[in-house]
């Protein structure tokens, strides 16, 4: 996940390495409790993870104007997570 949130290299500079790294743990172990084998089907789960991952960069002050484009990034790499476990 540290690559979906660290993308852009304005949002790298954005954080110092720790914060990053302490978003990108909490953004997973996040997901790996919340993740159902068929989340991606559902539009309420997956509008469920919107939030949760939307509230987590609201927390460590992420650039809103990267939100959306670091949510999708995030959802896609689930989606490949949970086919692939």
């Amino acid at each position: 996940m540290q690559i979906a949130c660290g993308k852009p290299d304005a949002i790298k500079d954005f954080y110092e390495n720790e914060e990053l790294i302490a978003m990108t743990r909490e953004l997973t172990e996040m997901l790996r409790k919340n993740r159902t084998i068929d989340w991606q089907k559902k539009e309420t789960a997956r509008a469920g993870m919107h939030k949760m991952v939307k509230r987590l960069l609201k927390k460590y002050k992420y650039p809103p104007e990267q939100y959306e484009s670091a949510i999708e990034t995030v959802i896609s790499q689930c989606e490949m997570w949970t086919d692939n476990a």
